[in-house]
């Protein structure tokens, strides 16, 4: 159907109204085969997981990418690095207070959104302790077009525990390098994406300033992005 990875739940969610956030999901055995599953079609398997018993069976199955992970320890943190595993964390919910968190989301997953939203700033502070170099990029915003709006806030968070350099390398470059994992699948086979150099994909964004040395600039796309390319197409141009 021309998916390029397999995503497993491997642990309890918020929106999900079934199950606890300090649920585990999926057997060891069930895991390893979706990794195998995958392997044969020369690509990876992601999970969504939380919690440190999630993220550790998962990595012990194969897994090459946590997605979230909040509710990680130093466990998970010391594993992650010691399999060279990726993790796709999101900081957006930084900025939604608990009674925008009860009206938007219901009196059941409002305790739980808060709960990761409480081991979000712990997890970027274990991430640079550990030293660790494969994070990309995200903002788990999906659907409503309000919300949509807030996606680029995830700059401004991440200036909490990384540089601005770092910070767009984890957008650009990082990002890309996870996803090129899906090998023969990958749908961007004519060059490399998230760097500029000759034969990559023409997708360049001229600012307003210096987001290298400062990415909060990028947080007001509508003033500070004057022109979008993607694939050498122009999206966006107030130069003239």
């Amino acid at each position: 159907m021309g998916a390029v990875q397999i995503k497993v739940m491997a642990g309890g969610g918020v929106s999900s109204s079934v199950d606890p956030l300090h649920t585990v999901q999926g057997l060891p055995e069930e895991l390893e085969a979706s990794v195998r599953a995958a392997a044969d079609w020369g690509t990876y398997v992601m999970v969504h997981a939380y919690n440190d018993d999630s993220i550790l069976r998962s990595l012990e199955a194969g897994v090459i990418s946590i997605e979230h992970g909040q509710l990680m320890t130093e466990v998970s943190a010391q594993a992650i690095k010691d399999s060279g595993a990726w993790i796709v964390p999101f900081y957006s919910l930084l900025g939604l207070d608990e009674e925008v968190v009860k009206k938007a989301l219901g009196p059941a997953a409002a305790p739980k959104f808060l709960d990761v939203q409480a081991g979000a700033r712990n997890q970027m502070k274990l991430l640079k302790e550990y030293e660790i170099e494969n994070v990309a990029f995200s903002t788990d915003i999906i659907g409503d077009p309000v919300a949509l709006t807030k996606q680029n806030d995830e700059f401004k968070y991440r200036l909490e525990a990384w540089t601005s350099h770092e910070i767009l390398q984890q957008a650009t470059s990082k990002s890309a390098a996870l996803l090129a994992l899906s090998g023969k699948l990958n749908p961007y086979t004519a060059g490399p994406l998230g760097v500029i150099e000759q034969g990559a994909y023409a997708d360049l964004l001229l600012v307003e300033g210096n987001p290298v040395e400062d990415a909060e600039i990028l947080v007001d796309y509508t003033n500070n992005i004057d022109l979008i390319m993607k694939d050498g197409v122009i999206y966006k141009n107030t130069l003239d």
